[in-house]
């Protein structure tokens, strides 16, 4: 892996695996589509805690794009579950390029004493010729429903998003108002 420092090396040793849901069988396929349909990964990183992630609930659209999913997190060192649902069931969720273009994800963290819902939608997603993204609105909205009183929304456009002759990102313009 590569470190925060340009040149940077660090000797780190990642192991990831990925298996059925039953951690035992293969990857869930859809027997008539071919497509998967869930997986376990577990994810093991030199000193820091292992990662679990199911996910199950894989669909696609007609035309075979990634439409929904739903994913629960859980790690060795905490007792916080993350669970992920994700969307693109929208009618203007990919272009005619195949690029997503609207999507939707809510995130539910909780752990005893403790339950955050973020909910981020992204929408009017752009991209130029070579099919880099180049701007979007985004919403999120975040609720503690162990502090009623805590909660926020954030709208945000990018635009005037440029790229390097190497396809590195160069440039972007937030506008970010706070709800």
């Amino acid at each position: 892996e590569t470190g925060a420092g340009e040149g940077t090396t660090l000797d780190v040793t990642t192991i990831t695996h990925k298996a059925g849901l039953n951690g035992i069988g293969l990857i869930g396929y859809n027997d008539l589509t071919g497509q998967m349909t869930s997986y376990r990964e577990v994810m093991a990183k030199q000193g820091q805690a292992e990662v679990t992630t199911d996910r199950s609930l894989i669909t696609y659209n007609a035309h075979g794009f990634l439409k929904t999913y739903h994913d629960v997190i859980t790690d060795t060192a905490t007792d916080v579950t993350k669970a992920i649902d994700w969307t693109a069931d929208f009618a203007d969720g990919y272009n005619d390029e195949g690029q997503l273009t609207h999507y939707e994800e809510t995130k539910l963290e909780q752990a005893a004493g403790y339950q955050i819902t973020v909910t981020t939608t992204r929408s009017g997603i752009t991209y130029n010729n070579e099919g880099q993204m180049t701007g979007y609105a985004e919403d999120v909205q975040k609720d503690d429903s162990v502090l009623a009183q805590s909660s926020s929304d954030v709208h945000t456009i990018r635009t005037a998003t440029t790229y390097t002759t190497l396809g590195l990102l160069k440039y972007y313009a937030d506008e970010i108002t706070y709800l």
